[in-house]
């Protein structure tokens, strides 16, 4: 059975949790235009930047030294 796994349970509630959550994110955008019309491009831009830092900071810190 699909439960008999060690952490089953804990596995299917990160799966839970990461997939309500991704949802959850993916209306930050709507949200933030619809309440900061004035500066929606500006805030949206920060974030953008943001995301940048963290693919970045992930490539340098944990995909290039495994290549080495």
């Amino acid at each position: 059975m699909l439960l008999d796994e060690p952490y089953a349970e804990w596995k299917l509630g990160s799966m839970i949790t990461i997939f309500i959550l991704s949802i959850g994110c993916c209306y930050v955008p709507w949200v933030i235009k619809k309440k900061f019309r004035r500066n929606s491009g500006l805030i949206m831009s920060y974030f953008n930047c943001l995301a940048g830092g963290v693919v970045l900071g992930a490539l340098l810190m944990h995909m290039i030294p495994e290549m080495f």
